[in-house]
């Protein structure tokens, strides 16, 4: 706590090279959003089938605020929306789940990036992404993004009943630590 001052000097003649790496960590409660190039930001959304007169059932979706309650067995679907300042290269996207949820998608493999115009929808370009879904996050690797926004995209389910924090998202340049975001944190309560 408090300031703290690093001084590096040299005496006589020569040249002198000089990193440094600093690493911390946040006692905020909740943890709130930041970011450097690129910015990150998560949502969450519970599904709801509705019957309608003409189209049979449809899936509705109503987005979860802080701290809002979900039953076991519901379905939730996570946006996670990228915006990058430049177009890059090997970025990683490492969004962590709450623990009383898991991943619809036990397979990894091939998904998908959503190109988002200014106003936020789609323009139909997708981007290819490898897609893990672990034990406590999704990740998403990334390959290539272009200057814009992206959205990840998907879907959990409510299992096992509590009150659950989800840390934030994590994303960042695999080979460049400088280029990196996180979003905010989120709290969720499952219910019986």
């Amino acid at each position: 706590d408090g300031d703290n001052k690093v001084s590096v000097t040299i005496k006589g003649k020569g040249a002198m090279y000089v990193a440094a790496h600093a690493k911390y960590f946040t006692l905020e409660e909740p943890i709130t959003k930041a970011g450097n190039e690129i910015f990150v930001t998560r949502k969450y959304y519970k599904q709801s089938v509705k019957e309608t007169l003409m189209k049979g059932y449809t899936n509705d979706w109503a987005e979860l605020k802080e701290g809002d309650s979900v039953k076991s067995g519901d379905r939730i679907r996570v946006d996670v929306l990228l915006e990058a300042k430049n177009n890059y290269e090997y970025l990683i996207a490492e969004d962590y789940k709450p623990a009383g949820l898991e991943a619809v998608s036990l397979v990894s493999g091939g998904g998908e990036a959503i190109k988002l115009d200014h106003e936020g929808k789609e323009t139909g370009e997708r981007t290819y992404v490898y897609q893990e879904f672990r034990d406590q996050k999704a990740a998403f690797f990334i390959s290539s993004l272009k200057q814009g926004k992206h959205l990840l995209r998907y879907e959990l389910r409510a299992e096992i009943p509590g009150a659950f924090h989800a840390m934030p998202d994590q994303t960042h340049a695999m080979y460049v630590p400088e280029i990196r975001a996180n979003s905010d944190e989120m709290r969720i309560t499952v219910t019986d």
